[in-house]
C-alpha cells in the first residue's frame, strides 16, 4: 500500500498544480493498487472521489458524478447508517457542484443543504467551521443564479462572519 499511497499524494500535487492528466495517472495507479488489496475500504472511496474532483474540474461533468456515485456506495459500506460524518458530507457536496455546473440548480441545493446539515451536526461545538462556511457560499451562489438576491445576500453574509472567525 506504500506506493498506492504515494502514487495517492503524486496525484493530488498535480491536481494542485492544475496537471489534471498526470493527476489522473497517478490516481488510476494508486486505484489499481488499492482495489486489489483493499476493496470496499476507505482509501479506495478517497481516490475515487479524488478522481471525480479531477473530472469535476475538467469540466467532465458525467464522469465527475460517476466516480462520486461509486464513492457514495463505498462510504455507504463503510459507514452503515451513520451519514453524519465528513466524509459523507463531502460527497454531497461534489453531488452537488456537479449538478450546479449542469445548472440543475434544484438537486445542487438539494445535495449542499443535506451536506450543509451534516457538517453542522458533526460541527455542533463549533458552528464557525470553513467546511460550513464554503457551503454557505455554494448556497449563495445557487440562490443568486436563481435571482433570489437577499437570500443569496444572507448565504454569502453568513459565510463570510463565519470566515472572519476563523481567519481572525
Amino acid at each position: 500500500p506504500d506506493i498506492a499511497r504515494i502514487s495517492k499524494s503524486i496525484g493530488d500535487i498535480n491536481l494542485f498544480k492544475g496537471d489534471y492528466e498526470k493527476a489522473l495517472d497517478y490516481y488510476t495507479e494508486s486505484y489499481k493498487i488499492y482495489s486489489i488489496i483493499k476493496p470496499d475500504h476507505l482509501d479506495i472511496a478517497e481516490i475515487l472521489k479524488s478522481i471525480g474532483d479531477v473530472n469535476l474540474y475538467k469540466g467532465d461533468y458525467k464522469i465527475a458524478l460517476k466516480k462520486y456515485e461509486e464513492t457514495y456506495v463505498i462510504l455507504k459500506k463503510v459507514y452503515g447508517n451513520n451519514v453524519y460524518n465528513a466524509d459523507i458530507a463531502g460527497i454531497l457536496k461534489g453531488f452537488a457542484d456537479v449538478y450546479f455546473n449542469e445548472s440543475d440548480s434544484k438537486k445542487a441545493l438539494e445535495n449542499y443543504e443535506k451536506s450543509r446539515d451534516i457538517y453542522k451536526i458533526i460541527y455542533a461545538k463549533n458552528l464557525n467551521h470553513p467546511d460550513i462556511a464554503r457551503i454557505l457560499k455554494s448556497i449563495g451562489d445557487i440562490n443568486l443564479f436563481k435571482g433570489h438576491y437577499e437570500k443569496a445576500l444572507n448565504n454569502y453574509t453568513e459565510s463570510y462572519n463565519i470566515y472572519k472567525i476563523v481567519n481572525a
